[in-house]
């Protein structure tokens, strides 16, 4: 054994900064220099004939799993009679569970009949530098949420959570404990956009980042909305582990993006829905009706005499008089009436699967309340209204409200407070 070399190449190979070791045929360990030592935490006595399959160490792959004896690489060298490099590889010995992560290059000596007489091992430390502080402390007091899961599986039970910071909890409610293991899915609702869940799973299939906005509920079922960045997290060799998602709460923005749409699409004094709104929805609706059979009714409603009224008692009586007529028409209309205000004092109405008798208990009722307006005096109303129905020749809604702005019409000129129905 070659305890001392006393050349003077072998004190250079003791003064080299990387790991450097011999090996005999057997694979025990004939010469080891200092840095070797150190990297290995071991002692040059403890070192020298130690073989590589000794129960002292173990090696592990880049992924964490156990390496084969076969695959160890002294024995790889052997075995193949060729030289390696850029082998990655951890090593753990019996005095802890932390791994030293190292990249290995080697070569075997070989005599004329080509038998391998030593092999010569050397290895660089490729474990992170300590830096004297801690980044999982720096994460877990972000302002952002943090979430890892692991990579595999994708699809239930996976891709289980590993970690969220102090942030997530004080976001979602659940503590650590409680989430651990668990897949993020949990955290969705029934409405949660299925188009960009299919969307987040093949880039998380293919190892890619991600960006989306979701909408997820805490604990005591809050709804709550994230911009999520989603990314890989990859090992060693380059295989996707895991992935982290810094998640940031968006729902002050998204509530006031909420508050924006809806002023766009309803008007602002009785909260109907406003012509753009209207188009929108009846889109929506005239959609629905291609897909299935379903009549739809309509009904064009304006106040009688509303001139008058504002001329007798100002424009804030006249206000008052639409606020009122709105909140009528909303309570005795169904959650899928669509209830709108199309001009100053006329309103349109679509009813999806109703009856035209609809538009007649409307004006009785309208004729039976009083508008208490500020100065006290009652103000007594009457409507009159156009309804027609949309036909199947009728390619759009729009075309079924001009017959019944023409029923609307007749019905003003044969009186008013009545309601004609478009022939």
């Amino acid at each position: 054994m070659l305890e001392s070399p006393p050349t003077n190449p072998w004190q250079l190979l003791n003064l080299l900064g990387t790991g450097l070791v011999i090996h005999a045929p057997d694979t025990s360990i004939s010469y080891i220099n200092p840095a070797a030592l150190k990297m290995l935490r071991l002692t040059i006595n403890k070192a020298l004939g130690k073989v590589v399959s000794d129960p002292h160490w173990r090696f592990i792959d880049a992924n964490g799993n156990p390496l084969p004896l076969a695959d160890y690489p002294v024995n790889q060298i052997i075995n193949t009679k060729m030289a390696i490099k850029d082998f990655v590889v951890g090593i753990l010995d019996s005095t802890s569970d932390i791994p030293v992560w190292v990249r290995v290059a080697g070569a075997p000596e070989l005599n004329e009949s080509n038998e391998v007489t030593q092999v010569v091992v050397t290895f660089i430390e490729i474990s992170p530098p300590k830096n004297g502080f801690s980044f999982e402390e720096i994460v877990n007091m972000a302002n952002d949420v943090v979430v890892v899961t692991e990579a595999d599986p994708i699809d239930p039970p996976g891709p289980k959570i590993v970690y969220v910071n102090q942030s997530f909890t004080n976001l979602t409610g659940y503590s650590s404990k409680e989430v651990l293991g668990k897949d993020p899915r949990f955290l969705q609702g029934d409405d949660v956009d299925k188009e960009e869940l299919k969307k987040l799973k093949e880039s998380l299939i293919q190892g890619r980042d991600h960006r989306a906005t979701v909408l997820n509920y805490s604990k005591t079922g809050r709804a709550y909305w994230l911009d999520m960045n989603i990314v890989p997290l990859r090992n060693w060799a380059g295989k996707v582990t895991h992935f982290a998602a810094i998640e940031r709460d968006i729902s002050d923005i998204k509530r006031t993006e909420q508050t924006l749409r809806s002023h766009a699409l309803h008007d602002p004094l009785t909260g109907l829905l406003n012509r753009r709104g209207l188009d929108i929805q009846s889109e929506i609706l005239n959609s629905r009706d291609e897909s299935r059979s379903m009549s739809v009714s309509l009904i064009v409603l304006d106040i009688d005499h509303f001139k008058r009224i504002n001329d007798s008692w100002g424009h804030e009586a006249g206000d008052e008089v639409l606020v009122a007529v709105s909140a009528l028409m909303k309570k005795a209309m169904r959650a899928d009436d669509l209830v709108s205000r199309v001009g100053g004092e006329e309103f349109l109405i679509i009813l999806p699967d109703t009856e035209l008798t609809t538009a007649e208990r409307l004006r009785i009722e309208v004729m039976n309340m009083e508008v208490r307006i500020k100065n006290g005096k009652a103000i007594k109303l009457t409507v009159s209204m156009g309804v027609s129905q949309k036909l199947e020749v009728d390619e759009v809604i729009k075309d079924a409200v001009r017959r019944a702005d023409g029923a609307l019409y007749e019905a003003k000129m044969s009186g008013r407070n009545r309601v004609v129905k478009a022939t």
